[in-house]
């Protein structure tokens, strides 16, 4: 089975030429020109709020290249369409963002 976007060929954004392209552990349709990546349902997001013994919560930077870069934010992130269920992304997530 093909993942969804395998058969987008002209970027959305500039009408570049899309590529597959390594990224997040698999290819991804990709364009050169203006740096578009086609993430599959990029609509559904999973954060999480994460707190000690002390009450303080877990707050994550965001990375360089990333929309808000530099913004403090609770872990959180996209899900693609049928990657896993809630309570694993948010684990996921969290073990992700916070190991950086």
């Amino acid at each position: 089975m093909q993942p969804l976007g395998h058969d987008w060929a002209w970027c959305p954004r500039c009408r570049g030429r899309l590529v597959p392209v390594a990224r997040g552990g698999r290819a991804r349709q990709s364009c050169a020109a203006c740096g578009f990546v086609f993430f599959a349902n990029p609509g559904v997001g999973a954060a999480a709020v994460v707190r000690d013994g002390a009450g303080r919560v877990l707050l994550v930077q965001r990375g360089p290249g990333q929309h808000g870069a530099g913004a403090w934010c609770f872990p959180c992130g996209f899900v693609e369409w049928a990657r896993m269920s809630a309570p694993r992304r948010r684990a996921k997530r969290v073990r992700k963002r916070a190991s950086r």
